[in-house]
């Protein structure tokens, strides 16, 4: 585990096995992290999937460069999906069901890889299901997500409001950045704890 903090967000084009969690004050700190890393994303090629809200989907559409994001989604290099419409295809009963995920979520990413492989996901089911309370699913979606890492190849960048983060407390907060290969923020949520770090994979 590193003990150095990392203030700078998500990475400008990760490998394709990162899993990137970034911890955000504001909508506004959160659009340019996710602006810059599907931008990145799209670099050489390479293609985007974003599964977030309506409101933050119509927000990266008018942050993104326009020649880029019209060359983009006419070239099917973009594609973006509405988080709720899709979480509600896998959850059963609060948990995320396998086989319906891989339906659901796996088919679209499988189905969006390039030539290249080169594929940048940023995502907001976790998010949700923490809003929601429901921090058991979210471990477990976290879960689906690596698993689905260790067939496909793609970057997938998370974020959640630093909120969030003072709802969760010792272990739960552990299982949550342990889930992520690299972990940032923008600020500490504790000004005595330094949170932004890197954690190895469970």
């Amino acid at each position: 585990m590193a003990d150095h903090a990392d203030t700078q967000g998500p990475r400008d084009h990760g490998s394709q096995s990162d899993h990137v969690v970034f911890f955000f004050d504001d909508s506004q700190e959160l659009l340019h992290e996710v602006t810059r890393y599907v931008n990145a994303g799209l670099n050489y090629d390479g293609n985007a999937l974003v599964i977030a809200t309506t409101e933050h989907i119509h927000s990266l559409r008018a942050a993104l460069p326009q020649l880029r994001l019209e060359r983009a989604e006419a070239d099917g290099r973009l594609l973006a999906l509405d988080a709720e419409q899709i979480l509600a295809q896998f959850m059963v009963n609060g948990c995320p069901d396998p086989a319906l995920f891989d339906l659901s979520v796996g088919s679209r990413v499988r189905g969006h890889l390039n030539e290249t492989g080169a594929l940048s996901v940023y995502c907001e089911l976790v998010a949700l299901l923490c809003d929601e309370g429901n921090l058991t699913g979210a471990l477990q979606l976290e879960e689906l997500w690596n698993d689905l890492q260790l067939s496909t190849a793609f970057s997938l960048f998370c974020a959640q409001p630093l909120g969030d983060v003072r709802a969760h407390s010792g272990d739960a907060f552990t299982q949550i950045c342990g889930r992520h290969t690299r972990v940032q923020t923008s600020r500490s949520p504790d000004p005595e704890t330094d949170m932004a770090r890197e954690f190895p994979p469970l």
